[in-house]
């Protein structure tokens, strides 16, 4: 059987990998149920634009350079997956999804694009004048 340049089998790689990337995915759930964001929560976060201020009026997002180079690099397409893989994948996820018989919250591929919480104001998705990333 072949073996690799670190000593081990393609397969044992692969195994190893796919190991290590679920234990990164369960370390990144977690520093996020500690700080009590859902993973919408943290999309919302990194892509929003802008927010309502303490008068409750829209004010920009502040973002640091660490955050600037994080939402270019994805949406320009420098990192990888593309930024479309994963939106196909989000809504392959979404036709998917099994809904409890007696879950009447949201009807299965029902408003997964309209924003109706209290994290995002509608004024805000309608604003046309969106900030230069």
């Amino acid at each position: 059987m072949a073996t690799t340049p670190s000593g081990g089998t393609p397969k044992q790689n692969f195994q190893q990998r796919a190991r290590a990337d679920s234990k990164k995915l369960d370390m990144v759930l977690k520093t996020l149920e500690d700080i009590k964001w859902s993973p919408s929560r943290f999309v919302l976060e990194l892509l929003r634009l802008k927010k309502i201020g303490r008068e409750g009026v829209a004010v920009t997002v502040t973002r640091t350079d660490k955050h600037k180079w994080v939402v270019k690099t994805m949406l320009n397409g420098t990192t990888k997956p593309f930024i479309g893989e994963i939106l196909d994948l989000l809504w392959r996820n979404a036709n998917r999804t099994e809904f409890q018989e007696n879950d009447k919250s949201v009807p299965p591929g029902h408003k997964m694009f309209i924003g109706n919480s209290s994290f995002i104001n509608n004024d805000l998705i309608k604003e046309k004048h969106l900030q230069k990333i």
